[in-house]
Formats: C-alpha cells, structure tokens, sequence
C-alpha cells in the first residue's frame, strides 16, 4: 500500500486532472463563438482587398493589351473542430524497506483545426461579356450621383458623349484632337459642377410620361456671375439659350431643342479610359510592350505607379511581368476613381449564386 505522503500525491494529481478537464469542457463550448467576429472580419479584410488587387491587374492588362479576368469568391465555409484528451498515470515499488519509491502524473492536451473551403467562380460567358460591353444606363449614373458619389467624376468617367462635346475616344494612338475633346469635355463637367454648387442646375427624374426620364432644369434668372456659366454651358452643348429645361436622351438623330444626347460607356470602355493613367516602366515602353499613348497627366483622374520593389505602404498593388503597380496611399484622388469603378463593376457584376461554382479548393491544412 502507498505511504500517506504518496497518497497525497496521488490524490493532488487526481485532483489536477479533475479541474483540467472542468476547465476543457466549458472552453471548448465558448471557443466556437468567440472565433466568429475575428474570422469575419479576416476574411472580409481578405476578399476586400483581392477584389481591389484583382481589379488593378485588370487595368494593367488593358494597358499592354492583354486580356482581363474576373474570379469572384462566391462562397466561405470553414469548419472548426477541437480536441481534448487528460490523462493520469503513477507506479509505486512497494516492499519490507521503510522507504517507498512511486511516481505519479498527468496530462491534459486540448487542440483546435480551422478548415476554411473557398469556392472561386470565373466570371465569363455570353451574360458576362454582355454586361461588360453594353453601355451603362444614363439613369444609373445620375442615380448614382444623386445618391452622393462624385458626379464630375462620374460622368469623365462614365459618359463618352454630351450633345456635340464628345469624351475623348479609345484609339491606338490618341491625337491631339483626341486631347482637345477631353479637355472640352472636363470644362463642361467643371461648368456643370460650378453651377450645382450654386444651386442654378438640377437633375431630376421626370415622372411625366413613359418612361419616366431625367432632365436638367437651369435656374431662370440666376445671379450674374452664374449667368455667365450658364451661357457657356448652353453655347457648349449647342442648345437653345431660350430653354431651361432638357430632357436627357439616347438618340442621336432627329433630336428635339429640348434634349441633351448622354451617351454612356461600357464598363470594359471606363476601365480601358483609366488604364490610361498608368506608369509604364521605360524598360517596357523600349521594348515596345506597350503603345505610346502620349501625356494624359491631369486630364485622367487616375494614376497607377510602376516600380521594381514591392511597395512598403500602397492601398493595392500587384505584380506584373516583372514589375510591381500600386495605387498611393495619399493619391485620393486615384482612390476616388478605382473604388468608383469598383462600383459600378459590382452593379455590373451577374449575381455568384446565378452561376455554378467551377472550382472548390480546401486552403486548411
């Protein structure tokens, strides 16, 4: 029989074992919960900014003429699973000796396994690539504005054509005229954005008549200053300087005094517009990578940097033949138009659960 100093022990480590495992069991129930919001908001941060870096590549794509590819993540799954094991184990030498020798321990052991399944589906087929090409509808944009984004930058971005002031075109190798026309085009927008600012110019959605249409109505005597603004937007866009309400309109011909023609572009059109805006490393442009489209500095609302290095801080970056491009932290205004364009790709974007899933990979271990 044990001596009362080893059964003291071995009543101790039994006693260890017993709160090891009262301690496991309620662990185990409050580990699931608590691993919820931290996961959540890993794998939004996660797809968030694959989504930036996806749409980045894309633009650089466009711009040495390759071809863009779109991947969504169309489902997370991850399961948890927890493990737990105590044990005790002793030995004792028992004998005629007044001394007895004995050993006694234990153990506990409690694992966890994340094993998180994403599901990737390519974005492609006759839907997609109607969606990517056909031109925006002129209400989305106003939409849009009216729901509080930029609306200058909306409509340099998403607008090819006002009337007879046309945005500049998607040629190999832009002109001057081509430049000219972007230039026509931004005062224009500067004008329009002047005049909202003082409240002498308004869109909004005509209810009268089928269907219902959006309509820029012009104060009828704004101050002198505004007057002045107003003439030169109506002078611009050829309109009748005795009007103060335009119906907006598709058509092109046989047009009445008091429409304004918006013609939108297409998504793949505003991602090819701000592809312009890209750094290309002179090593490529020596090679011929890329086609010289001349200095479009400050008339794209965009830039994307080139360097060899991995940039420390960028809001997204990615890699491509053998350069990295980033969008700066402190370029605001490129932030505007990259989230701006991941808008409307979204509004653009077929619904995931529409399409099957193409390929399932399990990322745990």
């Amino acid at each position: 029989m044990l001596s009362g100093t080893e059964g003291h022990r071995l009543r101790f480590t039994l006693g260890i074992a017993l709160l090891a495992v009262c301690l496991m069991l309620p662990a185990c129930t409050r580990f699931g919960p608590k691993r919820v919001p931290v996961d959540r908001f890993n794998y939004n941060e996660a797809i968030g900014q694959s989504q930036k870096e996806q749409m980045l590549l894309n633009l650089v794509r466009l711009r040495y003429r390759d071809v863009p590819v779109f991947i969504s993540v169309s489902s997370v799954l991850t399961q948890y699973s927890y493990t737990g094991s105590v044990g005790t184990g002793g030995s004792a030498v028992l004998g005629d000796q007044l001394g007895t020798a004995s050993n006694v321990g234990g153990n506990a052991n409690l694992g966890y396994t994340e094993r998180p399944t994403v599901t990737y589906t390519p974005l492609s087929g006759s839907e997609w690539a109607r969606r990517l090409f056909s031109p925006i509808p002129a209400e989305l944009v106003f939409a849009a504005s009216q729901s509080g984004m930029p609306t200058d930058l909306l409509m340099l971005i998403g607008l090819q054509r006002m009337n007879l002031v046309e945005n500049a075109s998607f040629g190999a190798v832009p002109s001057s005229d081509d430049l000219e026309r972007l230039r026509e085009f931004r005062r224009v927008l500067e004008v329009m954005k002047e005049l909202g600012r003082r409240g002498a110019l308004e869109v909004y959605r005509d209810e009268v008549g089928s269907p219902p249409r959006h309509r820029f109505v012009i104060e009828v005597n704004p101050e002198s200053d505004a007057q002045a603004l107003v003439d030169e937007f109506k002078r611009t866009l050829g309109l009748d300087p005795n009007r103060n309400s335009f119906a907006i309109t598709h058509r092109v011909t046989e047009l009445d005094p008091g429409e304004i023609v918006i013609q939108p572009r297409s998504l793949i059109g505003m991602m090819s517009f701000l592809s312009r805006g890209i750094d290309v490393p002179e090593a490529h442009s020596a090679q011929g990578r890329v086609v010289d489209m001349g200095s479009w500095e400050g008339l794209v609302p965009f830039r994307i940097r080139s360097s060899e290095e991995k940039p420390r801080d960028a809001f997204a970056a990615v890699r491509y033949q053998g350069n990295w491009f980033y969008i700066d932290h402190a370029d605001h205004e490129s932030k505007r138009a990259f989230n701006l364009i991941i808008y409307l790709f979204q509004l653009k974007a077929p619904e995931t659960s529409a399409a099957a899933p193409i390929l399932t990979l399990p990322t745990g271990p």
